[in-house]
């Protein structure tokens, strides 16, 4: 018999299910110790200052927060090789933003 993962109906029913989790039709509760990890999360965007973090991640990032995937205490930690002030860096990524929408 043929391996799992090379039948494509088992393939297509994988992809129906990874498909539906990321839709949130399939959500199970987390245990508490798994949720407490899930409320500490921190985000390191290397090359924060770039092409791909402008055009895509920052975006991304923001769009997570509007649907209210990050949890409340997420923090997003840039870090790039240019130098700029905090309120530079704020500038930066609303501008980021601003383009994508």
């Amino acid at each position: 018999p043929p391996a799992p993962d090379s039948d494509p109906r088992f393939i297509q029913r994988r992809h129906r299910r990874v498909r539906g989790c990321l839709r949130g039709r399939y959500t199970m509760p987390l245990p508490a110790q798994e949720q407490s990890r899930r409320d500490c999360l921190t985000f390191v965007v290397l090359g924060a200052t770039g092409n791909l973090a402008r055009r895509k991640l920052l975006p991304a990032l923001f769009q997570l927060y509007l649907t209210g995937h990050l949890p409340p205490k997420a923090r997003i930690v840039g870090v790039g090789r240019g130098e700029l002030t905090d309120e530079q860096f704020h500038e930066f990524v609303a501008a980021a933003i601003r383009q994508a929408w």
